[in-house]
């Protein structure tokens, strides 16, 4: 069981690709956003920006937030909680490439 739940992480992540956990991580450390602010910040195009959003909806990584006139997106306690692993791995990795000679 606990191996076909890790095969399924590496699947979804593989999935997500380099868009999705831009989104993801973006989320993670700023909080919710609208999309087009998200598609500007990131200098994500609109067709990528849109087929990672498909993904991390399938995943059920975030959410729409609907404060009118905006719609906002913001991770779901799943998403914020892979995003935490990613992160954790980004900044494990930072520190032992500042360690190497």
């Amino acid at each position: 069981m606990l191996y076909s739940t890790k095969v399924e992480e590496i699947s979804m992540i593989e999935e997500l690709g380099e868009h999705g956990l831009l989104i993801l991580l973006y989320l993670f450390r700023h909080g919710r956003e609208y999309k087009a602010a998200l598609q500007k910040k990131l200098r994500i195009g609109t067709t990528p920006m849109y087929r990672a959003f498909s993904v991390l909806y399938k995943y059920r990584l975030i959410r729409e937030v609907r404060e009118f006139p905006r719609v906002y997106v913001e991770l779901t306690e799943r998403g914020r909680a892979i995003a935490e692993k990613i992160h954790e791995a980004e900044e494990l990795l930072r520190r032992w490439e500042s360690e190497q000679p």
